[in-house]
């Protein structure tokens, strides 16, 4: 009995596909370019809401804080004056990378001098 009944739902699922191309209706788009359109299609805010969840996810074990901050982000961060950072990096007792014109100083610098003191 099961088994006619499964040959029954396919029966009504190939009359069901034969009547909606008979329709014109079909589930392949027609022309060359649909079907490159079809396939190429442009992500919705699902799929980007989706992909940013599955970036969070990837990311959810690594540490949040920065790896180095700019000298303005340092003095707004630690309070000590631009100028009496530049003397502790010249004293050695800030780590700093130079990257062109761009000075950073390394965040774990800076939280080993705050430890210090």
């Amino acid at each position: 009995m099961l088994g006619s009944v499964a040959a029954d739902m396919g029966v009504a699922n190939d009359h069901r596909a034969a009547e909606s191309s008979r329709n014109g209706v079909t589930d392949a788009p027609a022309k060359a370019e649909d079907r490159e359109a079809a396939v190429t299609r442009r992500p919705v805010a699902e799929d980007r809401k989706q992909a940013a969840r599955q970036i969070l996810a990837a990311h959810e074990g690594l540490p949040t804080e920065p790896i180095s901050v700019r000298v303005a982000d340092a003095v707004k961060l630690t309070g000590i004056p631009r100028t009496t950072l530049y003397e502790l990096m010249a004293a050695g007792c800030i780590e700093t990378v130079k990257i062109g014109r761009s000075t950073f100083i390394l965040y774990a610098s800076l939280k080993r001098l705050f430890e210090k003191y």
